[in-house]
């Protein structure tokens, strides 16, 4: 699964040349974060959890920084993109965090995340259910019609595009 995502990740962002630096926020031990790197972006991370930072430290080379998604401590336009890989299902305020993304990342946002129509999200609520994957307790999953909805929320008037794939 890693594979694909970082196949399709990969194929949306190398559509931009223009982006050269990305913030991935919520990059908890660097996976990701350093797959950046790999594929020629340079990376910085963000979290809000000193333990994944604490891990992140240790398996990658780059700007890491201890802060919360919906209160950036970067000035505008600091990195070409932002990402959240798997991340975005935990914020409190999607709005906020997106308006802090746009503010931040000067030509994108990048998401990686589970759509709610899908079969595994089924099967990781029934698991919830059943006391087996207690990691998905505090998500919000959204399906592509919600997540739209709050983009268009969080950057009306603003002049923008959205592109998206499975």
């Amino acid at each position: 699964a890693e594979v694909w995502q970082k196949k399709i990740i990969g194929g949306l962002i190398k559509k931009d040349e223009r982006v050269q630096t990305l913030l991935e926020f919520g990059c908890g031990t660097t996976r990701f974060t350093r797959w950046w790197k790999e594929i020629g972006i340079k990376a910085s991370g963000g979290d809000l959890s000193p333990f994944m930072l604490g891990q992140g430290v240790h398996l990658f080379d780059g700007d890491l920084v201890l802060a919360d998604s919906h209160f950036m401590p970067f000035r505008d336009n600091s990195f070409d993109a932002l990402a959240f890989i798997t991340t975005f299902e935990y914020y409190r305020d999607p709005v906020a965090v997106i308006r802090e993304a746009a503010r931040v990342g000067k030509y994108g946002i990048i998401f990686g995340m589970m759509n709610r129509n899908t079969p595994k999200y089924i099967r990781r609520r029934v698991q919830q259910l059943f006391g087996k994957n207690p990691f998905y307790v505090t998500a919000t999953f959204y399906t592509p019609v919600k997540l739209i909805a709050i983009i268009n929320k969080a950057l009306e008037g603003m002049d923008y595009t959205i592109e998206w794939t499975c």
